[in-house]
């Protein structure tokens, strides 16, 4: 069993000031690392194991499935079972003939591609 002692009340705090609606691709990009990264690659992959998250955020289970929970509020995650979410953002921050959100996706398609070459 691993053990990180994060406190998960900043990353609670970030996605509590971003308001009640679901998060979108420009809220996701505009977060601090590693939070950014942890969900870019959740959205990437399509789901997300909760023990991975919290190794990914030096959280403890509890922290991570706190902030899982918000997750799940915020629209990005939802529940598949006790341990497992599946991952979907939300494209609706911007008309999508809106050159700003086709960047933004442009940017998770680009980040993937550059894992893929590593």
């Amino acid at each position: 069993m691993f053990r990180f002692n994060r406190n998960p009340k900043q990353f609670l705090r970030l996605l509590e000031n971003l308001g009640e609606r679901n998060l979108t691709a420009t809220d996701i990009v505009s977060l601090p690392e590693p939070l950014r990264s942890a969900l870019s690659g959740a959205i990437r992959a399509g789901r997300i194991n909760l023990e991975d998250f919290a190794k990914e955020l030096r959280l403890s289970l509890k922290g991570a499935s706190l902030l899982a929970d918000m997750l799940v509020k915020k629209g990005l995650f939802h529940r598949r079972d006790e341990k497992t979410f599946d991952v979907r953002a939300s494209g609706k921050t911007y008309s999508h003939e809106n050159s700003r959100t086709i960047e933004l996706w442009a940017k998770f398609d680009n980040d993937d591609d550059k894992g893929k070459k590593a």
